[in-house]
């Protein structure tokens, strides 16, 4: 009843392009609720695009390929990636609902820190592609670019299809699953 359904048919999506500067180009956490829709390769649930470059520089959160694995990227805009981890988990259930927490500190000396995944409320270590973000790296979060939910910014295209609930990003903080929500016994 308080979700955004979502079809990739009809190309909707939301977006906002953000005022200012962010708290922090470095800190940041990202949570959402998702149910699928059509199965389907390369559902974008948020992007934020980063324009003038050659190549489209992208933050992204996305369900990579047909088996579903959940890929948090950042491309660099020279056709590079600065980080890209792509889970062994597999997001098939079109009647689960899932609940994804991405937290993001660049500044942390390890780079396995950097980067923190969560999936209704566990911590994802189990990666198909592990490649962490260098130290500081900024992550163009918060900044005067669009940001979209539901489709990829850079691409126009990547369209999600299903439920999305409770999409919360945080600037210059980088909080755990367990901030989120409550548990009901």
């Amino acid at each position: 009843a308080n979700s955004c359904r979502f079809e990739d048919g009809d190309t909707a999506y939301m977006h906002k392009t953000p005022s200012g500067s962010p708290t922090s180009a470095r800190i940041a956490t990202v949570s959402f609720w998702f149910k699928l829709g059509n199965i389907n390769n390369n559902f974008s649930f948020f992007t934020a695009n980063k324009a003038g470059l050659t190549h489209p520089a992208t933050f992204k959160i996305i369900l990579r390929d047909a088996n579903g694995r959940l890929e948090l990227q950042h491309d660099d805009g020279e056709a590079e990636n600065d980080y890209s981890l792509r889970t062994n988990m597999l997001f098939r259930d079109p009647s689960a609902w899932y609940h994804v927490v991405s937290a993001y500190d660049t500044t942390q000396g390890t780079a396995s820190n950097r980067i923190k995944l969560y999936v209704n409320g566990t911590q994802v270590t189990s990666f198909s592609q592990e490649d962490y973000p260098d130290q500081n790296l900024d992550l163009w979060l918060g900044d005067t670019e669009k940001h979209s939910v539901g489709h990829d910014a850079a691409y126009d295209a990547n369209y999600f299809d299903g439920y999305m609930a409770e999409f919360v990003y945080i600037d210059g903080t980088q909080y755990a699953a367990s901030d989120f929500g409550e548990f009901d016994e």
